[in-house]
């Protein structure tokens, strides 16, 4: 049986930002989880510089074992102030549950196109995270 979790939601942050709106889909599976979602932001502040970009974000997460935690995810993004370019990160995490309620992770990610000038893109990046889960 597959759970399901519409959200869509939208966030005024300030006078600088326009609007700052998302929307979220993720379902359950027995194995896996698939997680969809979009952000769009846009500033309108003179004094600072325009930001004007749609992100997509697609996540499969994978749990094995009741311990071990695989996850991919895909974000590419398309720079409304550079004429449309896009640019797109890939990421791949693996983690593991461990003694109570705490897990650890290692992500590798890294930008599979487009140029380094484009909003919410990086060139390389490895992060290890340790957490309390409860």
């Amino acid at each position: 049986m597959a759970d399901q979790q519409i959200v869509l939601y939208v966030v005024w942050r300030g006078p600088f930002r326009a609007a700052d709106a998302a929307s979220e889909l993720t379902w359950r599976t027995r194995v896996e989880t698939q997680k969809y979602f979009t952000r769009h932001a846009g500033r309108v502040d003179p004094s600072r510089k325009d930001i004007n970009y749609t992100e997509f974000e697609v996540t499969l997460y994978d749990l094995w074992r009741k311990q071990y935690t695989l996850k991919l995810k895909l974000k590419p993004t398309v720079d409304w102030i550079q004429d449309g370019d896009t640019g797109g990160v890939g990421e791949l995490e693996v983690g593991m549950f461990f003694a109570r309620d705490w897990r650890t992770w290692l992500m590798f990610g890294r930008r599979l196109w487009g140029p380094s000038s484009i909003q919410r893109t990086y060139s390389d990046r490895v992060e290890f995270g340790i957490n309390h889960t409860s």
